[in-house]
């Protein structure tokens, strides 16, 4: 097995940054079958200012079958057919990024002096397992149903994924103004200014000077912020563009990677 890759029961919240809690697995199963991508989920979470990632399994509505309409007579009242379609559930119950406050009290330190681009938001991820063992007991495809390590794989690997989705769209919207702060906004608008003083100029030129100083600004605010609070500046969550280039590179690394794997 590739060292990136940790059985779940061996997974440890502070060192490997993820842990599964409360997934009620039927007895006998293998839960050292399934492993986790430590790798790809540190990518995901540091990119976007996320911390430590706890799942919790939680019941929750599954799906059901309801009859299907198969067609509408000439009164204009529909007929049902015999055929069922399933009303599918999302696998995912609730997803919560951890607040300065809520923070302190979760990991029992302070992060009051700390900058926000500093700051890695702890992240909690709930797993409908009403949905699962629904999913693996109607799947035709998973010869052992409840006990096919590929089925709980999947299921754990699309929590995992569209949570850390969810927690990096909160944590965007979490974040304050500190990267709108006044040195960024003025090194962006001098930058336009002098394109725009120096005549007409390639658009790409523009923004591509735009971008540079933009990220120089907070290169250095960051620094500034490093050393008012004992900080590395390899710590702080430095942006070209305002947060959008890591909130983008956040959502692509969560919907490309695999983070759960079902081993043989």
């Amino acid at each position: 097995m590739a060292k990136n890759f940790v059985p779940l029961p061996y997974l440890d919240l502070e060192e490997h940054g993820i842990e599964f809690t409360d997934l009620a697995f039927p007895v006998g199963f293998d839960e050292e079958r399934l492993s986790v991508n430590i790798d790809a989920v540190r990518r995901t979470t540091r990119m976007a200012g996320l911390g430590l990632v706890a799942v919790h399994g939680a019941s929750g509505p599954k799906s059901d079958f309801t009859p299907s309409v198969s067609g509408i007579d000439s009164q204009g009242t529909a007929s049902l057919g015999v055929g069922l379609m399933q009303q599918k559930e999302k696998e995912v119950n609730g997803v919560r990024v951890l607040s300065r406050r809520e923070q302190e009290v979760w990991a029992a330190y302070s992060t009051l002096n700390l900058p926000e681009s500093f700051r890695y938001a702890p992240t909690i991820i709930r797993a409908n397992v009403s949905e699962r063992d629904e999913r693996l007991r109607t799947n035709t495809k998973l010869k052992r149903g409840l006990m096919d390590p590929n089925g709980h794989s999947k299921f754990l690997n699309t929590v995992v994924s569209d949570g850390l989705l969810e927690a990096t769209k909160q944590r965007r919207e979490q974040i304050p103004g500190e990267r709108f702060n006044r040195f960024n906004f003025f090194f962006g608008v001098g930058a336009v200014a002098l394109n725009t003083i120096n005549g007409p100029t390639a658009v790409a030129r523009q923004a591509g000077i735009f971008i540079g100083i933009w990220g120089a600004g907070d290169v250095i605010v960051n620094q500034i912020l490093a050393k008012k609070s004992g900080n590395n500046l390899t710590d702080a969550q430095i942006s070209l563009l305002l947060g959008y280039d890591r909130y983008y590179a956040s959502k692509f690394l969560a919907k490309t990677q695999r983070f759960v794997s079902a081993q043989k």
